[in-house]
């Protein structure tokens, strides 16, 4: 590896390490109070398994100045690399579950959403043992597999979230007066997710089949675009935390209807779910069923 390369290198992953560790100070205050003194949930170790960056990419970098002498760089990659395995699981799961719960629990939609997310979660397990510091020109089809993949994931969840809720904003009247409601939000993060790491994986799959196979190139968004993917995926739980914390028990006084206080379905009116139904309400649920537009549904 050149000089100049190197340098690029090392800017990138100390770039990625100051990104997750200021990200994780800027949300520490609200993690603290909706997170570590908050009832305990399943979707709490979600929300850490997104920050798993704060320690796979201290040891990956470790690896590549030469500071883990009892373990060789590959061998450190590949820690960093499954437990982004965990931490992607997560973030895929997160918003599979939002996109399923915004589109009243569609059956379609689940199988869709679990097929693909378990297949990159498969291809992603797989693809650790061919991973490399200095890149190999041995390139198995699991790498562009999961490459492609998890932009396909990313994209389908977004558009039926996003699509799910324009049509409830716009069944409920004014833009503007909605601006603090629970799809509103659902909408605005997903649009951020979009924009910020679509676009960022996107660009990773198109390096990974352009640049050579033994250059750094391939992996040069390798350090931000997991990690990207966790801040914003856990900074989307913490927003869902405290919108809920703002709420009534049983009603939400949400301006998806001009400010007047709208009852939402209940879970009975949903297919029997058994005790994942809790769990799912915690991301939303489908908002024409709460504004009464079965024609929507």
């Amino acid at each position: 590896m050149t000089t100049s390369a190197r340098i690029i290198q090392l800017s990138i992953q100390y770039s990625s390490i100051a990104l997750v560790y200021y990200d994780y100070i800027l949300t520490l205050d609200d993690e603290v109070k909706y997170i570590w003194r908050a009832k305990f949930r399943l979707s709490n170790v979600l929300y850490f398994f997104c920050r798993y960056a704060m320690l796979a990419n201290i040891i990956y970098l470790l690896a590549v100045v030469d500071k883990l002498p009892k373990m060789s760089c590959d061998a450190a990659y590949q820690v960093s690399s499954a437990l982004s395995v965990l931490g992607r699981a997560s973030i895929l799961f997160i918003l599979g579950v939002r996109t399923y719960a915004v589109f009243d629990r569609n059956r379609i939609i689940l199988v869709l959403l679990w097929i693909l997310g378990l297949l990159v979660i498969i291809l992603a397990t797989l693809h650790v043992p061919y991973i490399h510091c200095k890149g190999s020109a041995d390139k198995p089809i699991v790498v562009d597999l999961l490459s492609i993949f998890t932009v396909v994931f990313e994209v389908f969840a977004t558009v039926c979230a996003t699509f799910r809720t324009i049509q409830a904003i716009n069944a409920t009247g004014s833009w503007k007066a909605q601006h603090n409601g629970i799809m509103f939000l659902i909408l605005e993060q997903g649009l951020l997710y979009f924009g910020f790491v679509t676009l960022f994986t996107t660009a990773a799959l198109i390096l990974n089949f352009t640049g050579s196979p033994t250059s750094f190139i391939k992996k040069l968004l390798n350090a931000l675009t997991i990690p990207i993917s966790g801040l914003m995926t856990a900074r989307f739980l913490l927003h869902l935390r405290k919108w809920e914390k703002k709420q009534s028990p049983t009603m939400l006084t949400d301006p998806i209807i001009s400010g007047t206080p709208t009852e939402f379905a209940t879970p009975a009116s949903y297919p029997d779910m058994g005790s994942s139904s809790s769990f799912v309400d915690e991301f939303g649920r489908d908002p024409l069923r709460a504004v009464g537009r079965p024609e929507l549904y």
